[in-house]
């Protein structure tokens, strides 16, 4: 048998052996390149990620577009096309209440020139003057309103002299159709003097200080704007008045040129 010294000599030099062995393996290992990394299923290419790499905040939400006018409109529009239920006569009923709400009750002006000749007794005295019209326009085919009026004439001839002077108010309710033809016929309270004579006919007329009741016709046509609610326009009218003075009646027929605001 081998000594117990011989043994022990060679168990020695095994583990040297085997020591040398590893440390040269552990050597090996590390100067080798790092093995790659298998693909991920799917065909995916992203880059490892690092071992210090910090995480990425997400990009902020975009802001919502502001909403103009006209967006405010088409979400009022379809909430009020909403609420109708589908009803076809909506646009016919707006646009009957917007004529009704033009077509209102408002003031009633206008002033006019006219010119004529007064008759009475056979006589012819021609004359000028003014009138004005103050009053309401009920709605765009009614009115009514006082119509103060003044006129002068004389006349110098051969065939003799006649002067006239006149002042009056009437009320007049006045019609009008069709935004153009107007009609309108009332009492005035008048005041006159004045008188002449004729060597034609030997004729003497006077009516000197007469105050009385008569008549006051007016009828014409406007034109002007036509739009509901007010409208502004020149009048081309005749105007015919009748005073009675205890059965003789004197005529005062005149053609006037004015402007209304209706």
């Amino acid at each position: 048998m081998r000594s117990p010294r011989v043994l022990a000599t060679s168990l020695t030099a095994a583990l040297a052996v085997l020591s040398i062995a590893g440390v040269a393996s552990a050597q090996d290992a590390q100067a080798a390149p790092p093995a790659a990394q298998p693909a991920p299923s799917g065909g995916s290419t992203l880059p490892p990620i690092a071992a210090d790499a910090k995480p990425v905040a997400p990009p902020p939400a975009a802001a919502p577009p502001r909403r103009g006018d006209d967006d405010r409109d088409d979400a009022e529009d379809d909430r009020d096309d909403k609420s109708d239920d589908g009803d076809d006569d909506e646009p016919a009923r707006k646009h009957k209440h917007k004529k009704q709400e033009h077509d209102r009750a408002r003031f009633r002006g206008g002033v006019s020139g006219y010119g004529g000749a007064y008759l009475f007794g056979g006589l012819a005295i021609p004359y000028g003057g003014v009138e004005g019209r103050l009053g309401a326009q009920i709605r765009d085919w009614v009115a009514v309103y006082a119509e103060p009026a003044f006129l002068v004439g004389g006349r110098l001839g051969q065939t003799g002299a006649s002067v006239v002077a006149r002042v009056s108010l009437g009320v007049i309710p006045e019609f009008t159709v069709a935004d153009l033809w107007f009609i309108g016929l009332g009492p005035e309270v008048y005041a006159v003097a004045g008188g002449g004579t004729s060597t034609v006919n030997n004729t003497t007329g006077f009516f000197a200080s007469a105050s009385y009741v008569g008549i006051n016709g007016r009828t014409g046509f406007a034109f002007g704007s036509k739009r509901p609610g007010r409208r502004k326009c020149f009048t081309l009218a005749f105007d015919g008045r009748v005073d009675f003075f205890g059965g003789r009646p004197g005529f005062a027929p005149a053609l006037s040129l004015g402007y209304d605001a209706m």
